[in-house]
């Protein structure tokens, strides 16, 4: 073995406080201060355990140990975490676009890169085939072929090809249903859209909410979406004098407007007060 420019035969103390260079070709290989090299590789012994204050040998934990979480003092390397960073978030397994900042994806199964949750502080729960695209806080909590990319805090809860893409929209699950429009709520049920603003629509099936403030309530269709269905819509007006004055469904100009070669029933209620008496 040679260190610097000295033969040593055994492993004896050797204080060297150059640069080291060690070579052995024997099968023992070379002890140096209790690091044993040996065939390219480096093992530590007989050093004392490394804590916050003082360096030591560190052990590392297995991939096995480190998938199943089991309590152990050993070190995980990144390699082996359940949750590694994958761009500026974090996410369980591998695969897929970069996640967004402060973002986290639990879901391992995707057709695509793009099914992953990319936006800040997005969540992609689980289930297979998800993605929380909007542009802040989007969820998807499960499911599979999911989309939240309303641009703040959309969210899908589960089910099946939903898709959350109005700001604030939120769909509870279900199928195919569409919350497009801003803060559009549908609870579930099937091919439901609420692409009005403020709209609801509680569950059944292929119900249409595309007014503002529109409430929706669906068991199937004739032809098209929302053509067999009873709605509940709310008109609002504040006035300062005794002249008639249009009511709007958002208070200034959205009009109840209905569609051509539909027919509608209404009843109508009308309340009025005074702001200055009882």
């Amino acid at each position: 073995m040679t260190i610097g420019q000295r033969m040593i035969n055994d492993f004896g103390a050797v204080g060297v406080k150059a640069d080291v260079v060690a070579e052995s070709t024997g099968a023992a290989g070379v002890m140096i201060d209790s690091v044993l090299l040996k065939d390219g590789k480096v093992a530590v012994g007989g050093l004392p355990q490394a804590t916050d204050a003082a360096i030591g040998a560190v052990e590392l934990a297995t991939t096995a140990e480190a998938a199943t979480g089991t309590d152990t003092a050993r070190a995980v390397t990144p390699a082996g975490l359940p949750m590694r960073q994958i761009g500026s978030g974090w996410a369980l397994g591998t695969g897929g676009n970069a996640r967004g900042a402060a973002a986290v994806d639990l879901q391992t199964v995707r057709a695509g890169v793009a099914q992953v949750a990319s936006g800040s502080q997005a969540v992609v729960g689980g289930g297979s085939y998800n993605t929380a695209s909007g542009s802040y806080q989007a969820v998807v909590g499960g499911g599979s072929y999911n989309t939240a990319s309303g641009s703040y805090q959309a969210t899908v809860g589960g089910g099946s090809n939903n898709t959350a893409s109005g700001s604030h929209a939120t769909i509870g699950g279900g199928l195919y249903n569409i919350a497009s429009g801003s803060r559009a709520t549908v609870g579930g049920g099937c091919y439901n859209t609420a692409s009005g603003d403020y709209t609801t629509i509680a569950g059944g099936g292929q119900a249409l909410a595309n007014k503002h403030g529109q409430g929706s309530q669906a068991a199937g269709m004739f032809v098209a979406v929302g053509d067999a269905q009873t709605s509940v819509l709310v008109a609002r007006r504040i006035t300062s004098n005794a002249t008639p004055a249009e009511l709007f469904l958002n208070g200034s100009n959205a009009r109840c407007t209905i569609a051509t070669d539909t027919t509608w029933a209404f009843e109508i209620m009308v309340v009025a007060r005074r702001t200055n008496a009882d």
